[in-house]
């Protein structure tokens, strides 16, 4: 995904992106055209009421990198809005360069399936088994038997949190690190599993971050246009 002739990183048309303003709130778009230094892209339906994107306004686009490139965020600033058909266009003038993204604060998305949290060969004891609740590239968390994990939590032993997230197989070493109830304490407790630093695996957690940010974006949109 580079500019043709330029070789900087760009999305490519139909490469779904997300749109983050000046206080980090993120709109889901598509990319419609590109051309040297300009983007096209949907207008995006969640706009919040009364807020003001004319001309101008800056923001950053984030879309999923070519192969090993990550989460990729480009500045832009709006050009102009224009109309094709029923379709509303933003015209977005690049104003910096492509990065990777490394995000200072972790996005944590909801996650589901199973969880396997296995002892290294450095420590003892059986896999705990549980449930995803959600997930970030730095951490996890899931729902396990009360009291399951207490041999973790009390020696602070490495573990390994073996995991499917989106369309992608994780093992990821980290330690339990939290604690937190349920609505059935006597049951079910939380665990935090925070992954070593760094993590191989947070390119490609990244990327599945990413992907659930665009559908939790989407039914959002869908439940507010019903």
């Amino acid at each position: 995904m580079t500019e043709p002739g330029g070789g900087a990183p760009r999305p490519a048309i139909n490469d779904p992106v997300l749109l983050r303003d000046h206080a980090d709130r993120e709109y889901r778009s598509r990319i419609e055209d590109v051309a040297n230094n300009l983007l096209v892209v949907a207008e995006p339906h969640d706009l919040p009421a009364g807020e003001s994107f004319d001309a101008g306004t800056d923001l950053s686009v984030a879309w999923v990198g070519s192969t090993g490139a990550g989460v990729m965020v480009l500045p832009v600033r709006i050009l102009a809005a224009h109309t094709e058909g029923t379709l509303r266009l933003w015209s977005l003038a690049v104003t910096g360069q492509a990065s990777a993204m490394q995000r200072r604060r972790f996005v944590r998305v909801p996650a589901a399936g199973r969880v396997a949290l296995r002892p290294t060969a450095a420590t003892q004891g059986e896999p705990v088994v549980g449930d995803l609740v959600e997930a970030s590239e730095a951490a996890i968390r899931c729902t396990v038997a009360a009291g399951a994990a207490d041999d973790f939590l009390a020696g602070g032993d490495q573990v390994v949190a073996e995991f499917r997230f989106g369309a992608a197989d994780f093992a990821v070493p980290g330690r339990v690190e939290f604690v937190r109830p349920t609505a059935h304490p006597a049951e079910l407790e939380q665990l935090v599993v925070v992954f070593d630093e760094p993590a191989a695996a947070a390119d490609e957690l990244r990327k599945q971050v990413f992907a659930q940010q665009l559908r939790t974006l989407r039914t959002r949109s869908e439940d507010q246009d019903s």
